[in-house]
């Protein structure tokens, strides 16, 4: 099947950002970079899971990170930079000949993580084994830039599922994720994130190709086997687990009266493709002596950010449901006067949680959450999304008010799509809020960052797709030029933050 042109051109771009990403962004300067990389050294040099070797990292990678300066820039100083120098190059290689690749692998932040990603990294880790340890490391973010492009596929196609073949509006949903900087920069760096996203999209698509077509075969199939990859990628996984069942539980409803041996053979296959990656990680995890999901209950991706004033909440006595209430009133509203303060965020932009996370650094945080734009920044970004809110609250209405003339099973149908979309939404914001809400009971570092809402990045990308809809004809294709010119803007506006907080 030929790709459209639209999404053959946006996926050129798309990846000429994400390898631009990979390139301008110093080594071990994205999010828990150094100890990704590691995981997937040790299963290479070691042949085993991290959890066994006598240090975090290994040698080779230490000297790296040491001659690069990248403990001073990640977290004790906010004006060090990476160390470019001829001189420090020439020292380094100097000391790093004869260093060992075999002596990490102790525990780390990364270890207890499912090995799919990993697993996946090993191949330019491998293509890539006879040059140095930075050479290895740009040929594994260039791998991942791969996911990237799966996950703007994978929202093209979901649009497709609820737009038809309205190559605009299809343009301007998967373009709104393709070229998200937020998205951009975590693919283009060794991190689970970028596969896991990808994987949700495609679930998301086949989710709701299911809904509105029927199961099939090859959807269910589909479903299941992404959803299973998902779990073997990312605990954060397991918050997909309910929206998958709704659509089977939909489907299988609606099916019930055509129950076949042929059918139930396919059935079992479907079954058979999320079950095997799972089991397979599940039985692994166990042989090397860890829970395959342990990181569940306590997820910590990055260190706080070094730049922070403050520190969190005093963990309360009790972690009762009125404290959580209370904790997730504060995330998204004003303290009221009788409640204990418990917005658990370092101010960086702000004191407000939601703004600081979701908005600002959902938006562009990037480096380990220390590279910011000016808080003026935000204030526009915030414009922003309330002109698109309020575009997509008309066409939504719109829409509604031409299916409740159509009535009959059109009028159900959105009913079921919009569900399956809060089950999605849902499931990932309850257990983000339940883990840091978890850390702050423990008074630990707060979770939260913004990245995290990028596996339902596709539903977002639909409600800007929603605002250009709401447009008069006459303008939609002006309405998507401004949407594509405003986030080329943006991406080369982060590109030149990055730039100059590491180069300048």
């Amino acid at each position: 099947m030929a790709v459209p042109r639209p999404l053959g051109l946006l996926l050129l771009v798309v990846a000429l950002f994400g390898c631009t990403w990979a390139l301008v962004v110093p080594p071990w300067q994205a999010p828990d970079e150094d100890v990704h990389f590691a995981y997937t050294q040790t299963l290479v040099e070691r042949g085993e899971l991290p959890g066994k070797g006598p240090q975090q990292v290994s040698s080779e990678q230490r000297l790296s990170m040491d001659a690069s300066n990248t403990d001073a820039v990640v977290f004790f100083n906010e004006r060090a930079q990476p160390d470019f120098s001829a001189e420090a190059e020439r020292r380094w290689r100097a000391e790093s000949k004869g260093s060992l690749r075999t002596d990490g692998g102790a525990p780390n932040a990364a270890s207890d993580y499912p090995v799919g990603y990993y697993a996946l990294e090993t191949i330019p880790y491998r293509l890539a084994s006879s040059g140095d340890v930075l050479t290895r490391l740009y040929a594994m973010r260039l791998f991942s830039v791969l996911w990237l492009l799966a996950t703007t596929t994978g929202a093209w196609l979901l649009a497709g599922e609820l737009f038809g073949r309205n190559r605009l509006l299809q343009l301007v949903t998967a373009a709104t994720i393709g070229l998200w900087p937020m998205l951009s920069f975590m693919s283009s760096s060794i991190n689970p994130d970028g596969m896991l996203t990808a994987l949700w999209t495609l679930s998301t698509w086949l989710g709701v190709s299911i809904l509105r077509r029927g199961l099939s075969a090859p959807r269910a199939i589909g479903l299941c086997l992404t959803a299973g990859l998902a779990l073997m990628t990312k605990a954060t996984a397991l918050a997909l687990v309910p929206p998958v069942a709704f659509v089977f539980a939909v489907g299988l409803w609606r099916a019930r009266r055509r129950v076949t041996r042929r059918n139930a053979g396919w059935a079992a296959v479907a079954l058979a493709a999320f079950a095997i990656p799972v089991l397979t990680w599940v039985l692994v995890a166990h042989h090397s002596g860890r829970a395959p999901y342990g990181q569940a209950a306590l997820v910590s991706q990055s260190a706080p950010a070094p730049t922070t004033a403050g520190k969190p909440a005093p963990p309360p006595r009790s972690a009762g449901a009125r404290y959580f209430a209370s904790y997730l009133w504060q995330f998204y509203l004003p303290k009221l006067g009788f409640m204990e303060d418990q917005r658990f965020v370092f101010p960086i932009i702000s004191h407000y949680p939601a703004y600081e996370v979701w908005l600002a650094s959902g938006w562009a945080s990037f480096g380990w959450v220390n590279v910011w734009f000016p808080p003026w920044v935000y204030k526009l970004f915030f414009a922003i999304v309330l002109l698109v809110a309020a575009g997509a609250a008309v066409s939504a209405r719109r829409g509604l008010r031409a299916l409740r003339a159509a009535g009959g099973v059109a009028k159900r149908a959105p009913r079921t799509l919009a569900a399956f979309f809060a089950v999605t939404a849902g499931a990932l914001l309850g257990g983000l809020h339940w883990t840091d809400f978890h850390m702050l009971v423990d008074g630990k570092a707060p979770f939260m960052q913004g990245r995290y809402l990028l596996p339902i990045g596709a539903l977002l990308a639909l409600v800007v797709a929603l605002a250009v809809r709401a447009l008069p004809p006459r303008l939609r294709v002006g309405g998507a030029a401004a949407v594509l010119g405003g986030l080329v803007v943006f991406q080369l506006a982060c590109l030149g933050l990055v730039a100059a907080r590491f180069y300048g």
